[in-house]
């Protein structure tokens, strides 16, 4: 029974949460929303998978940039793939890459040094301050809130197509164009019917597409990867929902049901030894109890 259970234990708390991670059809069975909770819920117990660092880097929030750099403070890897690509993590979260120029070299150990020296000056900004200083190293200004200026400037930068090493424009740095265009409310089509013309620039073109495609990929309606001037309160937000889904009415139910069984088997337990210990223990117990019994 104890070799059954263990068995149980393990087949059931750890390797099938990690198997479910590569079945294909396992996202399946989520809303994005959920399926990024169990993407947290998966890394924090059973650890960082290779593919975590492109769900973490465009859903995650500055509390994961803080969890990634407590990684190289403690000398642990965050590069290659042996340690799951956590600095490509971080350059989406943050749209910097401070260990792209360092003077130690592309190793493990100054990767991890150039990210903890970038969090210690850094970690007081949010996320969008962040972004914006990582936008403005490829000459756009943004502005908090946002404004509609901003959007030709994005878009020039999502559409940019060029691919020589030293002049393209990162990957990491366009998808942070295209959330900040998101979640500022841009509007595709109604920027195209009353700024494109036959003048207007390639590139601001090019990111009109791009733009359209990642949102087909990462639409806001999904929720996840919303920076903080994008989201909105709802009135799912503000409305209480049942008292009994609530952490402490679960808790009141679950003890409930585990508090009688476990009193039912005492009890159970209990009695059988008292009756045990009434019983006679020979016939000839039994029979000086019958004697007793006649005499009385």
């Amino acid at each position: 029974m104890g070799i059954g259970a263990a068995i149980a234990v393990t087949w059931f708390c750890w390797l099938v949460p990690i198997l479910n991670r590569f079945d294909p059809r396992w996202g399946d069975r989520f809303t994005k929303l959920g399926y990024w909770a169990q993407v947290q819920h998966d890394i924090r117990r059973y650890g960082w998978m290779h593919n975590d660092f492109d769900d973490v880097g465009k859903y995650g929030d500055s509390t994961w940039a803080e969890w990634i750099v407590a990684q190289a403070e403690q000398g642990r890897g965050i590069s290659d793939c042996g340690h799951g690509h956590k600095d490509s993590a971080l350059q989406y979260l943050t749209c910097q890459n401070p260990a792209k120029d360092t003077a130690e070299g592309r190793t493990e150990e100054a990767i991890g040094k150039a990210w903890v020296e970038w969090w210690m000056a850094n970690n007081d900004k949010t996320q969008e301050h962040w972004i914006r200083d990582g936008l403005a190293r490829y000459g756009v200004l943004l502005h908090v809130p946002p404004s509609s200026a901003d959007f030709g400037p994005l878009l020039t930068v999502l559409g940019d197509t060029a691919t020589n090493r030293l002049e393209r424009v990162p990957h990491y740095v366009k998808y942070n164009a295209f959330r900040w265009l998101r979640d500022s409310g841009f509007d595709p089509l109604r920027y195209a019917l009353s700024n494109v013309s036959p003048e207007t620039p390639e590139a601001v073109k090019n990111g009109l597409f791009a733009y359209c495609t990642n949102a087909t990929l990462y639409p806001k309606i999904d929720g996840v990867g919303i920076l903080a001037f994008g989201k909105q309160t709802s009135a799912e937000d503000t409305f209480p929902g049942p008292y009994l889904l609530t952490y402490p009415a679960r808790l009141t139910a679950y003890s409930l049901m585990v508090f009688p069984i476990c009193l039912g088997s005492y009890l159970l337990v209990v009695s059988r030894r008292l009756t045990g210990n009434l019983a006679p223990k020979t016939r000839a117990d039994a029979e000086h109890q019958v004697e007793e019994h006649e005499v009385n």
